[in-house]
């Protein structure tokens, strides 16, 4: 009797670890300790940055390769819209 192939592991969508990075990055900045919760869709000031905290310089210091255009938050407004942006 054959033995079944093992289940390859889940991979992970495009961007995921760079999503979660970003996410990680928002709440650093926000100093907030009750943000728990990150969601993707909630804009940077509805998650309590302010618009010294939107240059992306301070924001996402590590999460990409290049440096990104100082208007990218404000073209880009929610965490998802980032990491499709900068994952495309």
């Amino acid at each position: 009797m054959a033995t079944p192939a093992p289940t390859p592991a889940p991979t992970p969508a495009p961007g995921a670890s760079l999503r979660a990075e970003i996410v990680e990055l928002v709440r650093q900045v926000a100093a907030d300790p009750d943000l728990l919760e990150v969601e993707g869709d909630r804009g940077f000031y509805d998650l309590g940055l302010e618009s010294t905290d939107l240059f992306p310089g301070p924001l996402l210091r590590g999460a990409v390769e290049h440096r990104p255009l100082p208007t990218l938050l404000f073209e880009y407004p929610t965490v998802d819209a980032v990491t499709a942006h900068l994952a495309a």
